[in-house]
This record gives C-alpha cells, sequence and structure tokens, in this order.
C-alpha cells in the first residue's frame, strides 16, 4: 500500500509527465476548494434528542466546513461538508442566501450536510441557550465563507472516481430477534423484533438489513496533475470513543487531515482540501474495532489515516477527466410527521409529573418528553432533496439518516454506474427506515425528534432521488466496445447475465456474453413452426421473442418462449391483434410491454402502438409514437424497443444507426420524444443488459454481427 508521504512523489512525476497544452483548445470543468474553521466555543451545547453530552468544555481537534465549488461553463455548483452532528434546514437556507447575496450562486445549485460527528453541536434548535444560538448565526455564516472562498479557488481542473470496500469495518446494528424475546419498548408496548440501541434479547436471528460496504471517492485535480481536493463517502454511523464535552471531527476529520498532510505543501495552487462524507448510516453502527480496545481518540485517528492510505492507492489508478458536464437538479416533498395521538400525549405528561417512578424502560421519560416535542410540530414537514451529476458521477442527498437499503436501492437503479449518497444534507429529516423496518420496531422507529417522518416516508424520498438522477443524467452517446460474429444476428439479440441470444427468423442461438462462443442454436421445426422472430427480453430464466407471420395478412402475433439453460421451446402466448406485427416484448416496472407496428407511409405507420399488459395479459394502456419519431422510421416501423436504466424507453427503426429515447407521458397516449441519440448498429432489436448498468446489446444485420455499447453521460460538447 502506497504511503501518505509517498503521494507526493507520484504527483509531481505526474506533473511533469502531463502535457497541459491541450487543456487550453479545450472547454473544460473547473473547480475549487476551501476550508474553513467552525469550531464552537465553551459553553455550545452537545446534546441531542436522545445523548447528553455536556456543553463543550475542550476540543480535541477542530471541526471544519469544507467546500468544493465545480463550474463547467454553464453550470455551478457547491458541495458543503461540515464535521457537526446535524444541522437545521434554516441553519443551512441562511448559508445559503448569505452566499447567494454575496456571488448569485443560487441556492438550488449548494448542498450542505452534516458529518454526523457525535462530538460536535447538533445544529437543529435543540440547544437553547444564548451561547447555542449564537452559535448557529457564526454556523450559516462560516459555512457561506467557505462556499466563497472555493469559488474563489476556481481552476481548470479534472475529475475522476474511484472506490474499494471495507465490510469489516461496519456491521448492522438493528438485529432481528425471535419473536417475544425483545424487551419492551420505552412506551411499555411489546411484540418488536429488532434488538438494537439501548434494546435487549436473548435469542437474535440475524442482522436486520444490509450494509453498504463500498468507500466511494471523488478525486478532483488541477489541470497539471497536483491534487486539489478528494471528496471521501463512507456509509457507516460515526466512529466514536470521545470523552465527555470534548469536541472532535471524529474519523472523517481525520481522514481529511491525513488526505491534507500528504498533498503538496510547497504547491502554487490553493491548499488541497479533503473532505469525508456520511453516505447511508442510519442502521450501521461505529466503525468496527476489530475486538480491540483503544484510548480516547486513538481508534477514531487510525481509522481516518487508514482509509486515507487505502483512498491515495485507489487513486493512483483512476482516469480523471476534464471533459465533464454539471447538472444539479432538487425538489421538495412534503411528509406526515408523526405526531402522538392524546393517549400518547396523556401518558407522557403522566410520566414526567413522576419523575421518580418506575416505567418499563429506562428511557421512557426520556422519550416522554420527546412526545410532548412533537405535538408541537406541524403536521406535514417540507424536506429537500436533491441530485447531482458531475460526468458520470450520480450523488444524491437526503436530509434523514438513511438505511443501507435505501443507498443500495437508489445505486442500483441510477444509470450512473458511479453513484452515492450524501445523507444529512439541507436539513434534518431524523431518521429513514422503510416501513417493513418500521414494523419491526427499535430505536430508529420510536417516535421523537430524531425519528419523526411518516412510516412512507421512505419509499416517497427514494423514489423521488431515483427520479431526479435520472433527470440529470441524460445518455449523451454510445461508445462501441465489443463485436460477436453470430450468422443469426438478423431480427434481434437478448442478453442475461452470462449470454447473449441472437435471433433470426426461425432460428436463436446462446452464445457467451464474454467471449462470443455459441453454446447452442434452437431450430424452426414442423412441430413449432416460426416465420419472423423480433426482439425478445430475458426474464427469470426464459427467453420470451416477439413472433409474427408478418408480412401476411391477416396477421398472426405471439410470444415464443425457451428456457434459456437448454434453449428448448417453452411455450407460447397469442394475441388476437390481426393488423399489425408484433416487433418486441419487454419486462419493465412489473409488467408486460410489447409493440404491434404498421408499416407504409406517415399515416399508416402512426397506427404503430405500445401496448403495456399486467402478468394475466390484460391490456393496461397503449401509446402511439410522436410525429418525429415516425418519419424517421418510414417506410418501416419499429424494430426494437427496450427500457434502459434510466427509465426511458429506448427504440429503433429499421436500418437507422440511431435509438429514440422516449418517455412515457404522465396523461396523454402521446409518447413523448426526450433525446435521439447514434449508436453504431443498423436499426432492429435491441436490450440493455440488466446486470452491467449503461450496456446495451445490438446488431448489425449486414455484418451478422452482435454490438457491444457502453452508455456515456455527462461529457461535454466541444464548441
Amino acid at each position: 500500500m502506497r504511503s501518505l508521504s509517498g503521494y507526493l512523489g507520484s504527483i509531481l512525476l505526474l506533473i511533469l509527465f502531463t502535457n497541459t497544452a491541450s487543456f487550453a483548445a479545450e472547454r473544460i470543468i473547473r473547480a475549487g476548494a476551501a476550508k474553513v474553521d467552525i469550531t464552537p466555543e465553551s459553553g455550545v451545547s452537545l446534546d441531542g434528542p436522545i445523548s447528553k453530552n455536556g456543553p463543550v468544555t475542550g476540543v480535541n481537534d477542530p471541526l471544519h466546513a469544507r467546500v468544493i465549488v465545480f463550474d463547467d461553463g454553464r453550470t455551478r455548483i457547491a458541495i458543503a461538508v461540515c464535521d457537526v452532528c446535524m444541522i437545521d434546514r434554516g441553519v443551512m437556507d441562511e448559508a445559503k442566501a448569505r452566499v447567494t447575496e454575496e456571488i448569485g450562486l443560487p441556492a438550488s445549485r449548494i448542498l450542505i450536510s452534516a458529518t454526523h460527528t457525535h462530538a460536535a453541536p447538533r445544529a437543529t434548535l435543540i440547544g437553547t441557550e444564548p451561547a447555542d444560538q449564537k452559535y448557529h448565526d457564526e454556523l450559516a455564516a462560516r459555512i457561506a465563507k467557505a462556499v466563497i472562498a472555493a469559488a474563489k479557488n476556481l481552476a481548470p481542473a479534472r475529475v475522476g472516481f474511484g472506490s474499494f470496500s471495507r465490510p469489516d469495518l461496519i456491521r448492522c446494528r438493528r438485529n432481528l430477534c425471535e419473536p417475544d424475546s425483545v424487551v419492551v419498548n420505552p412506551f411499555g408496548e411489546s411484540g418488536e423484533r429488532i434488538k438494537s440501541v439501548s434494546g435487549r434479547s436473548s435469542a437474535v436471528i440475524e442482522p436486520a438489513g444490509p450494509i453498504d460496504p463500498q468507500f466511494s471517492i471523488l478525486s478532483i485535480q488541477h489541470a497539471d496533475g497536483s491534487p486539489l481536493a478528494i471528496l471521501g463517502n463512507f456509509s457507516v454511523h460515526y466512529c466514536g470513543g470521545y470523552k465527555r464535552g470534548i469536541v472532535s471531527a471524529d474519523y472523517f476529520g481525520q481522514f481529511a487531515q491525513a488526505l491534507e498532510g500528504a498533498s503538496n505543501a510547497d504547491s502554487e495552487h490553493p491548499p488541497f482540501v479533503g473532505i469525508m462524507s456520511n453516505g447511508t448510516s442510519g442502521n450501521t453502527g461505529a466503525i468496527e474495532r476489530g475486538g480491540k480496545k483503544y484510548a480516547p481518540y486513538e481508534w477514531l485517528t487510525l481509522a481516518g489515516r487508514m482509509l486515507a492510505e487505502q483512498s491515495l492507492s485507489v487513486i493512483e489508478k483512476i482516469e480523471h477527466r476534464s471533459d465533464v458536464s454539471l447538472q444539479m437538479e432538487e425538489a421538495q416533498l412534503e411528509l406526515k410527521v408523526r405526531r402522538p395521538d392524546q393517549a400518547r400525549i396523556a401518558w407522557a405528561k403522566k410520566v414526567l409529573a413522576d419523575p421518580d417512578g418506575t416505567y418499563p424502560h429506562r428511557w421512557s421519560k426520556v422519550y416522554a418528553q420527546e412526545a410532548l416535542h412533537l405535538s408541537k410540530y406541524p403536521l406535514t414537514r417540507r424536506i429537500k432533496l436533491q441530485a447531482i451529476r458531475i460526468g458520470e458521477i450520480g450523488i444524491a442527498a437526503a436530509p434523514c439518516e438513511v438505511f443501507a437499503e435505501t443507498g443500495l436501492a437508489i445505486k442500483n437503479a441510477s444509470p450512473l454506474s458511479n453513484t452515492f449518497t450524501i445523507e444529512l444534507a439541507n436539513g434534518y429529516g431524523g431518521y429513514l427506515p422503510p416501513a417493513e423496518q418500521h414494523a419491526l420496531g427499535g430505536y430508529e422507529t420510536w417516535p421523537a425528534r430524531s425519528s419523526f417522518l411518516e412510516v412512507e416516508a421512505e419509499a416517497k424520498i427514494r423514489t423521488e432521488l431515483r427520479r431526479l438522477l435520472n433527470v440529470v443524467s441524460p445518455l449523451t452517446s454510445f461508445r462501441e466496445t465489443q463485436t460477436f460474429a453470430a450468422p443469426e444476428a438478423h431480427q434481434g439479440v437478448a442478453v442475461d447475465q452470462h449470454h447473449f441470444y441472437a435471433v433470426t427468423n426461425r432460428s436463436v442461438a446462446k452464445y457467451t456474453k464474454h467471449t462470443g462462443t455459441l453454446v447452442t442454436r434452437w431450430d424452426s421445426t414442423d412441430k413449432v413452426p416460426l416465420r419472423h422472430l423480433n426482439g425478445g427480453v430475458v426474464v427469470d430464466g426464459r427467453l420470451y421473442c416477439a413472433h409474427s407471420n408478418w408480412p401476411t395478412q391477416p396477421t398472426s402475433n405471439s410470444i415464443e418462449m425457451w428456457d434459456t439453460k437448454s434453449l428448448t421451446h417453452a411455450g407460447r402466448k397469442t394475441f388476437d391483434e390481426d393488423r399489425l406485427s408484433f416487433t418486441w416484448v419487454d419486462r419493465h416496472d412489473n409488467a408486460w410491454w410489447v409493440v404491434f407496428a404498421a408499416y407504409g407511409d406517415a399515416e399508416t405507420v402512426s397506427g404503430t402502438r405500445l401496448v403495456k399488459y399486467d402478468d394475466k395479459w390484460t391490456e393496461l394502456a397503449t401509446w402511439h409514437f410522436p410525429r418525429d419519431v415516425i418519419d424517421r422510421f418510414v417506410p418501416y416501423s419499429n424494430s426494437g424497443g427496450s427500457f434502459g436504466p434510466d427509465g426511458l424507453l429506448y427504440v429503433t427503426g429499421h436500418d437507422r444507426s440511431e435509438v429514440y429515447a422516449l418517455r412515457i407521458p404522465p396523461k396523454g397516449d402521446l409518447l413523448e420524444l426526450v433525446r435521439t441519440v447514434p449508436v453504431g448498429i443498423f436499426g432492429q432489436g435491441l436490450a440493455w443488459d440488466r446486470t452491467v448498468r449503461g450496456v446495451l446489446f445490438g446488431i448489425r444485420r449486414k455484418d451478422k454481427q452482435v454490438v457491444v455499447s457502453k452508455a456515456s453521460y455527462g461529457l461535454m460538447e466541444r464548441e
């Protein structure tokens, strides 16, 4: 592994061999970074809704607001990460307003988050003393100062992404237990299945959810290759190991300091800035210590430096690019608040009226007080969500303590292969358990100022973040990566995890996906006579292909099915449509989607329709293609279709080297053309590889080739 001190030598060599002349001829991204001290004075509260850490009495290591600003010539954005446990939206909005007033950067282009160190203030109006309010005001001003300083440091830059996995450092702190084995919750209720913070059970089964072990790295360099900033992201709650009343940035700060210590102190550029953000750690514990004991602050220091060392090792292998564009979108959701009912309020008042009484849980009095606080909350809370794209890197941001399963779902659904989530961003929304975790109970679900959003909040937030990531991630081009000779590459192709299936009129052939080796072939027989196979899809071990008797009239249409393991014919589904020809089938959003195509002049081809069916093949909806696309189909029609990772429907004509990205409209029956993207295939059937993000399979009929292409997002257009 590379040492921190060795990083400087490699950077100097990189500078010597980098040809910087080419940057002047191209429009490139710019970046700037800065940090500002945000350490509180003595007396500022470190208390949270549950934990009580007392006022500040000393400082182990300082807190900072650390910022990166990006500018691609059209869009400017700022990402600020603060060494604070959590920050109220009002404080963040004030900081953004100051930035907008000073340099004109809109609030909608600024992301501010907290790291969640537990040895720093909860800037959420929990502390009500004058020193606390003074700190909140100063915090907003200092965050703004850091953003403004970073913007002043903007310079030509290049960006890259890397990652590594550290499952040994994370565990899910929510444990699923046997029924009736978990002690009652603070409200005296039994039946919960989770042992978590302040929970006890004698019969633990397994972790109640997954972890996300990926450590993500956004690396920013100056145009000459010297380091400008590094943003790390890890889904672990914090590290801990503090002394009461003593301020610390936890391992987040130690990670940043270690990176800064490895940067070029003699550089002509502004100081390098290291940053660590929190990912999706709502259900995880502190960084695992491997059973060892450490003195206060020892393990958080070692953990931060260890992760910095590994990050620098990965960065050596990262490809950095300057031709990346930016896009950022935000939205607000209004969510219900789980306010206590009258029975809960009466219980709380009774508990607090007798503080020396005996109660079912050691935190019953704490949650009684929290119930009264929640009773004063509004019925709903508006939260802000954001999505950022930096080239082909995606960032989703939410104000909650997000569970790992939510973060993993967002990553898996993102059209960008390199995506991570920053939590505790743009406000504080408490814990965000998925509905199924709410049903199991546990600390993270107990109503309090630390967990107050409606049970369905997670699903709504996850859905909206996925939508925002799709909005900021326009597919700009395809890059051909592989071609395979396949005599059957005449009508279309389908793909699964290990194989692709080339389709011709009366035959289907199975090939290994990575080598193009023929595995087996199926041919039409007298028992299964086929006339005109078309595009298909693989679902749960079955290959489904569209089939018709085109150009014979009246038409007969069917879905033909094969078992993908043996490639034996496994069934048929017929349709009543007798005028149009069935050209492709796909599976998306728990439904079947098919196209019945018409051929001829534009008026005739306009009769082509997309149909959505449920699992019982009941027609749910139908759409027609926009005229701009019809004109490209004529005199043929829609030959292939497959839903992409961004949720758009990608379709082809008969022979043009382009795909049309279409959106299903919220109302009406006319598909919306989003964009036309050139691609190195000539119409016919196509299939997105749903096991590798951003990979499209198609065919070149005249060359009898299966073509594999990689989608590109967010590269700059040359001027």
